[in-house]
């Protein structure tokens, strides 16, 4: 295991972080595996075939 020592509000290239002012998303999906972004634009495409008048559950 790797400890970092990291300040909230920064970027590990040193440069600031900067709000692009978008507005929030319903879900959040974090990865850095190609697999799992293959695999969950997948599933979004096979979920909203299945029906013309797909809405988001909620």
């Amino acid at each position: 295991m790797h400890l970092l020592a990291a300040q909230p509000g920064r970027v590990s290239d040193g440069s600031e972080a900067v709000d692009l002012g978008q507005t929030p998303g319903d879900i959040v999906f974090l990865s850095a595996a190609d697999t799992e972004l293959a695999s969950l634009s997948t599933a979004w495409g096979n979920w909203r075939n299945q029906d013309s008048a797909c809405v988001w559950p909620t």
